[in-house]
């Protein structure tokens, strides 16, 4: 008997001495959408204990004329932790295209459930997502995350996030806008887009936030009026701030009548481009570009920390010697923000 109130005491000794019983993670995620005016749709990717609602991850909503994005919904749970903010990430890109950026919508607190549970929400961001898209069929991306004292925890689909389709069959722009893109161009943001056509288009206000929710006008590109050719735009932002950065474009058109484009979310580094050498990896890799602070996380595809390191310098040297053949996510959190990229280790 002595000898079990040994082990027992000696077990709780090492859980307080190394924090292996503090943990934090996502039980329950849903996408909060309104399809076509219809009301909101709670969405799940984890669904753990729901047996209502219906699932995001392979959905297609097929037509649409409107399809918001009100926001999200987690729980999370927690042991000897805590959970700071609670997120989710979404993009939207044309089927076979590239994908752009992620743009991140920040959840608020909203319930504690005790033992640790806690439910978070934010239903009013009303993204319209079909907004300007020319007739395509698109993928609708999203991953969530949650912030806390023992790290980052993701709810990402195992690594391969959370995918739903739907199609456009008309612009919703007075122009037919046929692109739109943003990118950090010597700490400054370059913007361009292109019109498929034009009738009595005026001009374009170039609008920008901080936090994708509240814009501001940084500047104004005149229209052409109405035309049947491809016309192209281009506009810079020579001070936008240290950080992520929002842009989009208010259209208005010679009556005054106006639509709002879709958001691109542009990083602003004091370093520049974040660049891997060595990629694919066989025994280390290369990270460039960091800012001081930063700290470098590489994960495998089930969300596995397999290092992580702090650097003080722009430059950092990762050992993957160990670390079997495969696909791993390196994600950086900055100063400015994070981001995450795509190392291959191969043997």
């Amino acid at each position: 008997m002595k000898l079990l109130y040994t082990l027992i005491f000696s077990g709780i000794l090492l859980c307080f001495a190394k924090d292996a019983c503090a943990d934090a993670g996502i039980y329950n995620s849903y996408v909060i959408l309104d399809i076509n005016a219809t009301g909101n749709q709670y969405r799940y990717g984890t669904k753990n204990d729901d047996v209502t609602n219906a699932a995001f991850q392979g959905s297609n909503f097929g037509s649409v004329n409107s399809i918001f994005l009100k926001g999200g919904q987690l729980k999370s749970f927690k042991s000897s932790a805590d959970v700071t903010a609670a997120n989710m990430a979404y993009r939207v890109y044309k089927v076979g295209s590239t994908p752009g950026a992620f743009i991140t919508l920040g959840f608020d607190f909203g319930q504690d459930y005790g033992s640790g549970n806690q439910r978070w929400e934010k239903n009013n961001y009303n993204i319209n997502l079909a907004s300007g898209l020319p007739s395509a069929t698109y993928t609708l991306e999203v991953y969530f995350f949650i912030n806390s004292t023992v790290g980052d925890r993701y709810d990402s689909n195992g690594g391969a996030n959370y995918t739903a389709t739907f199609t456009v069959t008309s612009a919703t722009l007075p122009v037919t806008l046929s692109s739109f893109n943003a990118k950090a161009n010597n700490h400054m943001a370059s913007l361009d887009w292109a019109t498929a056509s034009e009738s009595g288009n005026a001009y374009f206000d170039v609008e920008r936030s901080l936090d994708a929710q509240a814009f501001t006008r940084v500047g104004r590109v005149e229209g052409r009026g109405t035309t049947a050719a491809r016309q192209i735009y281009t506009f810079t932002d020579e001070s936008p701030s240290r950080g992520t950065n929002y842009y989009r474009l208010r259209q208005v058109d010679a009556n005054g009548q106006f639509a709002l484009s879709q958001v691109r979310a542009v990083l602003i580094r004091s370093n520049g481009e974040l660049t891997i050498l060595g990629n694919p990896a066989t025994e280390q890799f290369a990270v460039t570009g960091l800012e001081a602070g930063s700290t470098v996380d590489l994960l495998d595809l089930n969300g596995q920390l397999r290092r992580r390191q702090a650097t003080t310098d722009s430059r950092l040297q990762i050992d993957v010697r160990d670390l079997p053949s495969g696909t791993y996510l390196l994600r950086v959190a900055e100063p400015t923000g994070t981001q995450t990229k795509r190392v291959m280790v191969m043997r």
